[in-house]
C-alpha cells in the first residue's frame, strides 16, 4: 500500500483486495484460526509486529524510490549489532555465551542475510507492490515447513489462511 505514495505505483482495486486477502490469511495462519486479540498480554506483541511491518515496508519502498549506492545489509548488520549490545548493557541482561553468539552469527549471515540480499535484489529489479504481495507467503511457507519437519498436522484455520494468501498473491 505504501508503494503508491512513495514509489508512485498505481493502487489497483485488485491489488487492494489481494492485500486484504493476504492479511486475513496471515492472521489465520499465525493465529491458528483464532488470533487472541482479547488477550491483553498479547497486545504489546501485536503492536510490535505492526511496528515491524511498517518499518520493513518503509525500508522496501524507500529502497525502490531512492536506491542506495551500496547494499543496505552491512549497515543493517552493524546497526543490529550495536542495538543488541546497547540493549544487553542497558537492560542488565547477561552477555551471551560463545555458543549463543555463534548461533546468532549463523542465523544473521545465512538465513537472514540471504533473505535480505534476495529481498533487496527483488525490490531493485521488480515492483514493490508485487514483492509485498508475495511476502504474505512467508508465514504460509514457514507453517508448512514446521508441519513437514515436525510431523504436525495442518490446522483447518491454517489451511484456510493459506488459501486466502494464495488467492491474494494471485490478484
Amino acid at each position: 500500500l505504501l508503494a503508491t505514495p512513495i514509489c508512485g505505483e498505481p493502487l489497483r482495486p485488485a491489488g487492494l483486495a489481494g492485500a486484504g486477502l493476504g492479511l486475513a490469511g496471515t492472521v489465520l495462519v499465525v493465529g491458528g484460526g483464532a488470533a487472541r486479540f482479547s488477550d491483553l498480554s498479547a497486545l504489546a506483541g501485536y503492536a510490535c509486529a505492526v511496528g515491524a511491518a511498517l518499518c520493513w515496508s518503509s525500508f522496501s519502498n524507500l529502497l525502490k524510490a531512492r536506491p542506495l549506492a551500496t547494499p543496505a545489509l552491512p549497515a543493517g548488520a552493524a546497526a543490529g549489532a550495536v542495538a543488541g549490545a546497547l540493549w544487553t548493557a542497558l537492560a542488565g541482561e547477561p552477555w551471551p555465551t560463545g555458543r549463543a553468539l555463534a548461533s546468532a552469527l549463523y542465523l544473521g549471515v545465512l538465513p537472514m542475510g540471504a533473505a535480505t540480499v534476495l529481498w533487496e535484489l527483488g525490490i531493485r529489479r521488480g515492483r514493490v507492490s508485487v514483492a509485498g504481495a508475495l511476502s504474505y507467503l512467508t508465514p504460509l511457507l514457514s507453517t508448512l515447513g514446521v508441519c513437514l519437519l515436525l510431523g504436525r498436522p495442518l490446522t483447518a484455520g491454517a489451511a484456510l489462511g493459506g488459501a486466502l494468501i494464495l488467492a491474494g498473491a494471485a490478484l
